[in-house]
């Protein structure tokens, strides 16, 4: 499957998190505690990343125990990696292990698609290097119509009657 380009998993602190929390809403909000140190902290982080992009409506935040473990201490992470999930800013779940079948499983247990009209969009600017563009069978000023301040739009001149 591909996925929308989504922005990395968020490392938080503790206030972040309580901001987080309030923000998200409904959202289902899954925060991962690990350790830098911590073998399965490591190998779990790129599928943390993936399901970040496959649940656009829910929101992944990390949390570097090791350097914040007294700002974390109300939740007694006693290993890594440790899993909260949030919904409606209380503490629905928790999971002390790195095994992908049981965190999917919690996520699914809680997760809501966002509604079809409630679909957002992200502004994929800042991703983008001029540099290193090139379109294709465009009019000449496609640069304008990303980078620059006028409204031009991106269009094809195969679509031209030319």
């Amino acid at each position: 499957n591909a996925y929308l380009l989504t922005v990395p998993v968020q490392e938080i602190c503790n206030h972040d998190l309580n901001d987080q929390l309030s923000s998200a809403g409904e959202k289902l909000v899954v925060v991962i505690c690990f350790a830098t140190d911590c073998t399965a902290s490591k190998s779990i982080a790129p599928y943390i990343e993936y399901l970040n992009a496959k649940y656009l409506n829910a929101v992944f935040l990390k949390a570097d125990i090791g350097k914040r473990m007294n700002e974390f201490i109300m939740y007694s992470i006693a290993v890594t990696p440790t899993f909260l999930f949030f919904q409606h800013g209380e503490q629905v779940a928790r999971l002390q292990s790195a095994n992908k079948e049981s965190i999917e499983e919690i996520i699914l247990k809680f997760y809501k698609d966002a509604p079809l009209d409630y679909i957002e969009y992200m502004n994929l600017k800042p991703f983008i290097e001029e540099k290193g563009c090139m379109a294709l069978n465009t009019i000449d000023a496609w640069q304008n119509a990303i980078f620059g301040n006028k409204k031009d739009s991106l269009r094809s001149n195969a679509d031209s009657s030319e």
